[in-house]
């Protein structure tokens, strides 16, 4: 029995779960799984319940390709449940967006570490990095002494670049000209 279905596309994170044993005999056995699935294996038709390949009777099984993750890369089958327990946590998050930006910009994996390194860093999604400046400058009270009548000479393109060329912030695009700002 050769599992041959194809995978439809889906947010969920999947893998291409496949039995080593075969592979190296030059057989191409496996199933797209999501993560629940991949944690049994036996249910997923993959194995006899002792855990051995029905096809083959190899014990050893490796997500040959993977779709829904941050890094789409060959791995155990452990680890994609893992990452894939993550993946889920990211989507589920209350600024999902946001927090994916913060994980590719910083090339971080998603773990509870930086899912909490994001939420001490996050400061907003802006429409510019001018407008964070301005908002940024009102909220810290710098321009509380200021007159009205010199607010307007506050270049707050400058301040934001300043900001950011000290590693003081990041600005990370969000797409149709916004941004995401991160406290280093």
């Amino acid at each position: 029995m050769k599992h041959t279905n194809t995978h439809t596309g889906s947010d969920t994170p999947r893998a291409w779960v496949a039995c080593l044993g075969c592979y190296n005999s030059g057989e191409l056995t496996g199933k797209w799984l999501d993560a629940e699935e991949a944690g049994d294996l036996w249910a997923a038709e993959l194995t006899h319940e002792n855990g051995t390949c029905v096809e083959c009777g190899a014990d050893e099984f490796w997500c040959m390709d993977v779709e829904g993750l941050a890094k789409c890369e060959e791995m155990s089958v452990t680890e994609f449940i893992e990452r894939a327990e993550l993946a889920i946590a990211i989507a589920e998050h209350w600024d999902a967006p946001a927090l994916r930006a913060f994980l590719d910009y910083e090339n971080r994996s998603g773990d509870a570490q930086d899912i909490e390194d994001f939420e001490n860093r996050f400061m907003g999604q802006y429409d510019s990095n001018e407008a964070w400046a301005e908002w940024y400058l009102e909220e810290a009270g710098l321009l509380e002494t200021l007159p009205d009548a010199l607010r307007y000479y506050i270049d707050t393109r400058a301040y934001a670049s300043d900001a950011e060329l000290s590693g003081d912030v990041s600005f990370v695009a969000a797409g149709y000209g916004t941004v995401y700002v991160f406290g280093n």
